[in-house]
């Protein structure tokens, strides 16, 4: 898939695709989970942001951080491997996101 826009209100997400070269993923949930499997993170950039859900990722060079605001919440992983040719964001406010890499 070379564009992908969704969006979910209350139900989950799984994908399980790789995303092509110079692919644009946006994946949006408000309450659902969301699972990406197939990933490859040698050549994929992933942003992922949750205001109260949990993230999970088995992806190699991901750096997590966790918000310091005055609520104290908030996740947000990056992955960003040199010569990335796709990107993915995703956004959930309270669903877990999780990342699997290809097996």
């Amino acid at each position: 898939l070379a564009v992908l826009d969704l969006e979910s209100v209350s139900g989950d997400s799984a994908i399980a695709a790789t995303p092509v070269r110079d692919a644009r993923w946006r994946i949006e949930s408000l309450g659902g989970d969301i699972d990406l499997h197939d990933l490859d993170p040698a050549r994929v950039a992933i942003l992922a942001e949750t205001f109260s859900g949990s993230i999970e990722s088995h992806a190699d060079g991901a750096a997590s951080t966790h918000s310091s605001g005055a609520s104290d919440r908030g996740r947000r992983l990056r992955v960003d491997p040199p010569g990335a040719d796709a990107r993915i964001a995703i956004e959930s406010f309270s669903g877990d996101i999780r990342l699997h890499r290809a097996r």
